[in-house]
């Protein structure tokens, strides 16, 4: 009877490397697979050679000659990692692992990945500027080394299963507050409901989530008006059940964003919204301020997203003037999620 076991398909990357390769240095490449593999850590096709754990890059295989000379190169992480959040700063590390990793940092090359100048990042207790969005860079590790790298995926691997089981136990624990919550952006601004900004707004504010898994959003409308569901948002930043900042990009696109930003518990961002009421377009920019409020480098959330006005729903009134701030769409959680503060208008007509 033949053998019905299952078997693997072999990975592109491991084509790649078995022909390049050779002697030890292709031991321990196909070696270092192989142990992720046993770990759940595996491409999501296999012509991939970003290897996933629970929806987050472990790290990035790949085979490439320096100076003619064939090798290999990890790349671990990326900007998004469990690891580089506030609250897993003083996640448990070995010593000799933790200086393994700070020893191969690395730093923004210009290499056309579309992050450049690279972020300042803190990982295990350390901060650094100018990081590139692979935060570790290890080329062909020797025998003794590739130990060091696995102990390294090992730590990377239960960061990323705590983050997720503390995600979902805080989203078991989260109650739905009473919604809405509404803000005349006159009480802001003393300028009255009837005055609404009818043609162009800028206003920033602080914004702190208390939770990585907030599902709600910051909206603006006008005369008033107050959405009952997510498909009535005019224009909105949303911080998402899946952690990550996004904007309503009008009904086609839905909820998207140019450059992802997952959010962290317990840290204050700096938001910027450009609402054009003429044009109906309006962008959001986030930054995350450092410890002593410098903020950093931007996150272009949304950039002219139209709004979202032609859902074909009389009963909702078209958006010619700015005035009312809601949080809390209705089907997330409401305001308790997060905390605003410095709301202020920068311009408005």
């Amino acid at each position: 009877m033949p053998d019905q076991t299952p078997t693997t398909p072999r990975l592109k990357i491991e084509n790649q490397l078995t022909a390049a390769l050779d002697g030890d240095n292709l031991a321990n490449a196909l070696d270092y697979i192989s142990f992720m593999r046993a770990r759940g850590i595996s491409p999501e096709n296999p012509d991939s050679n970003v290897f996933m754990y629970r929806h987050e890059c472990v790290c990035v295989l790949v085979e490439y000659p320096v100076d003619n000379v064939p090798g290999w190169t990890i790349f671990m992480g990326d900007y998004n990692s469990a690891l580089t959040r506030s609250d897993y700063q003083d996640f448990p590390v070995d010593a000799s692992v933790r200086a393994f990793a700070l020893a191969h940092l690395s730093t923004c090359g210009g290499c056309g990945c579309g992050f450049q100048p690279g972020r300042r990042i803190s990982i295990f207790g350390e901060q650094r500027d100018n990081l590139c969005t692979s935060i570790i860079a290890i080329r062909n590790p020797d025998a003794e080394e590739l130990e060091l790298v696995k102990q390294l995926t090992e730590v990377w691997r239960h960061s990323i299963t705590d983050a997720y089981e503390s995600v979902m136990a805080e989203k078991a624990a989260l109650k739905h507050n009473q919604w809405p919550s509404v803000r005349d952006i006159g009480a802001q601004t003393g300028r009255s409901l009837g005055k609404a900004f009818a043609e162009s707004l800028i206003l920033e504010f602080r914004f702190t989530p208390r939770h990585r898994c907030a599902n709600s959003a910051i909206s603006l409308s006008g005369g008033g008006w107050v959405p009952n569901s997510w498909q009535q948002l005019p224009l909105a930043l949303r911080i998402g059940s899946n952690s990550r900042f996004e904007a309503l990009k009008g009904p086609a696109e839905s909820w998207t964003a140019i450059e992802t930003l997952k959010y962290q518990a317990r840290v204050t961002y700096h938001v910027e919204m450009t609402i054009n009421v003429t044009a109906n377009t309006y962008s959001v920019t986030v930054w995350m301020p450092d410890a002593k409020g410098v903020i950093d480098a931007p996150y272009r959330i949304a950039e002219d997203f139209p709004f979202c006005v032609d859902i074909g729903d009389p009963a909702i009134p078209p958006i010619t003037a700015i005035d009312t701030i809601y949080l809390g769409p209705g089907l997330g959680v409401g305001d308790f999620a997060y905390i605003i503060s410095n709301f202020c208008v920068l311009s408005g007509a």
